[in-house]
């Protein structure tokens, strides 16, 4: 799979490069037209700059720099299937990367923190007195409160009921959503869900994401 980086913050342009510093290249980027590989091998252009500006407007800016240099695998084709029927005839799923997962169940393991790709398996039908959630990346105050806010079984059992949807599927998905190994996660997880996907019949999938 290849991998691109992502253009870089304005914490880089303060930076002082020196001849052979990677620095030099990243300001360069900022005000050049010229491409990653004829500069320090870089595998992206130009052209993600203004993608990047858009995603660090939203981050703190401590998190511009590192997440701006990062590296993530790049996909050549978003696999897209369009929906058959009407959404009031599908069997629908529900996935989260909120860390929702059973009491009795393993918790993800947040020691390892950014390398579990696992995923864990939630009846439709468990109560909230079965449920907890184990993630450090955002505040699940509100989620402990109530699990709907996470993985919303009874809106969309209530949705069934009132007919916009088909059924919800009799199994949920859940992941812990600070994965940095995402080779990984496509290469093991999530071809193990979409193919329990399959096995239900499932016609189309909610993703919550945290």
């Amino acid at each position: 799979m290849a991998h691109r980086r992502l253009a870089v913050s304005p914490l880089l342009t303060q930076v002082a490069p020196g001849p052979d510093d990677r620095a030099s290249w990243r300001r360069v980027w900022l005000t050049s037209s010229a491409t990653p590989d004829e500069s320090g091998g870089w595998t992206d252009t130009l052209g993600a700059r203004e993608d990047w500006w858009n995603v660090a407007a939203y981050l703190d800016p401590g998190e511009r720099f590192p997440r701006g240099v990062e590296v993530t695998p790049a996909m050549e084709t978003i696999p897209w299937t369009p929906l058959t029927k009407p959404l009031s005839e599908c069997r629908v799923a529900l996935v989260t990367t909120g860390g929702v997962h059973l009491k009795q169940q393993k918790p993800f393991d947040i020691d390892n923190d950014g390398y579990d790709w696992s995923y864990r398996e939630v009846p439709s039908d468990a109560s909230a007195a079965d449920l907890m959630v184990t993630h450090n990346h955002y505040d699940h105050a509100h989620v402990d409160g109530d699990f709907n806010f996470m993985l919303p079984t009874d809106r969309f059992r209530e949705l069934a009921q009132a007919g916009v949807i088909g059924e919800l599927g009799p199994r949920c998905y859940s992941f812990y959503g600070y994965i940095k190994d995402l080779e990984a996660l496509a290469e093991t997880s999530a071809k193990d869900v979409a193919r329990h996907l399959k096995e239900d019949r499932v016609d189309a999938v909610f993703m919550t994401p945290a």
